[in-house]
């Protein structure tokens, strides 16, 4: 049982980003992967691979949002939309747009640096191999252990790629935050009470 319980911390930590003890004998991800396949194979060889994948995406779709929100502060800083009407229809033209546009767009509008550009970019790649390809370019190694094992370890250095994209955008979001005087505390209270007004709805408090 400890053993069950100390490999599924380690799966969560996978999953969660939590952070593995510092010192020298922690393991490495390949062998964090290989414990948890001789675990999650009994359950099913595919929910290894489709955490991670679900994680990857999730880290994509705050990427797009912060590109969204770029584009939509910066419209006001320059107030090209000065009327409620003229930020709806905003709204809806770049609801249409795909990742990459939404990319282009921002690096039109703003002076991004080149390693930066290369990183934005990168994770644009590597969000689209992932939406449009993922099971079909590897179906292959879907049909065995061994070449899940390769799949995980891919998914979890495009998560981390994701993840650092999405940074570096948000630290952007901050920045035109700022400029146009919307106080970034403010938004967070606004999510907790919207994140409490939901627990309330499904009866949770």
């Amino acid at each position: 049982m400890a053993e069950q319980a100390e490999k599924s911390r380690l799966f969560a930590g996978l999953i969660y980003g939590e952070s593995a003890d510092s010192d020298d004998d922690s393991p490495s991800t390949e062998e964090l992967l290989k414990s948890e396949f001789d675990v999650l194979d009994r359950l099913g060889k595919w929910k290894h691979v489709c955490a991670l994948a679900g994680l990857a995406l999730y880290q994509a779709q705050l990427f797009e949002a912060n590109l969204f929100n770029i584009l939509l502060y910066h419209a006001r800083i320059l107030r090209t939309v000065a009327t409620e009407d003229e930020y709806d229809a905003l709204v809806a033209d770049l609801t249409g747009k795909t990742l990459g546009t939404l990319l282009e767009k921002v690096r039109k509008v703003l002076s991004i640096s080149d390693d930066d550009i290369r990183l934005l970019k990168e994770a644009l790649r590597l969000r689209n191999q992932l939406c449009h390809g993922l099971f079909l370019n590897k179906a292959n190694d879907l049909l065995t252990e061994a070449g899940m094992r390769r799949i995980s370890a891919e998914l979890v250095e495009t998560q981390k790629t994701l993840e650092n994209a999405e940074f570096v955008s948000l630290l952007i979001c901050k920045l035109l935050l700022k400029v146009v005087g919307i106080d970034e505390n403010d938004l967070l209270a606004e999510a907790e009470r919207e994140r409490y007004a939901a627990r309330l709805r499904e009866g949770e408090i």
